[in-house]
C-alpha cells in the first residue's frame, strides 16, 4: 500500500488483524536500520582518527628513541671534544634535547584528542529521536 496514493474508503483494502502493530513496526524497525547505518559510517570515521593518532604516536615514540640511539655517542663525542666539557655533561644536554622534543610531540597528540568529538552526528541524530518519541508520546497521552 503506497502511502502518497489515496484511495477513497469503498476501494481501501479492510484492515488485517495486527495491522495497528504492524504499522508501528515499520517506523521503527526503519528508524533503528537508520541508526545502525549511521553509527556503522561514525565508527569508519572513527576508526580512521584513531589510526592516524597511533601512526603519529608510533611516530613520535621511534623518533625519540632512534634520535637518541643513533645520536647519542656521536653527538657527544663531537661536543665533549669541540667544548672541551666532560662527556657526560653532553650526554644530559643531548638527553634533555631529545625528551623535550618528546614531550613536544605528546602535547600534539593531546591537542590533536580536542578537535572533534566522536560520533557528533549519531549523538545529533538520537536526540532529535529522543525529542520525537516524546512528542509522540505527548500526543498518545493526551
Amino acid at each position: 500500500m503506497n502511502l502518497f496514493v489515496r484511495t477513497p474508503a469503498a476501494e481501501a483494502d479492510p484492515p488485517q488483524p495486527g495491522a495497528h502493530a504492524q504499522g508501528w513496526l515499520d517506523p521503527w524497525l526503519e528508524l533503528i536500520a537508520n541508526r545502525c547505518e549511521l553509527i556503522g559510517i561514525e565508527s569508519r570515521a572513527a576508526a580512521c582518527a584513531v589510526a592516524r593518532r597511533l601512526v603519529l604516536a608510533a611516530l613520535a615514540a621511534g623518533l625519540f628513541f632512534f634520535g637518541w640511539a643513533l645520536m647519542l655517542g656521536g653527538t657527544i663525542a663531537l661536543i665533549s671534544a669541540g667544548i672541551g666539557r666532560p662527556w657526560y655533561l653532553c650526554a644530559l644536554a643531548v638527553a634533555v634535547l631529545h625528551l623535550v622534543a618528546a614531550w613536544l610531540l605528546v602535547a600534539r597528540l593531546r591537542r590533536s584528542r580536542c578537535n572533534k568529538p566522536i560520533f557528533a552526528h549519531t549523538r545529533a541524530e538520537f536526540r532529535k529521536d529522543r525529542e520525537w518519541i516524546e512528542t509522540l508520546q505527548k500526543k498518545s497521552g493526551s
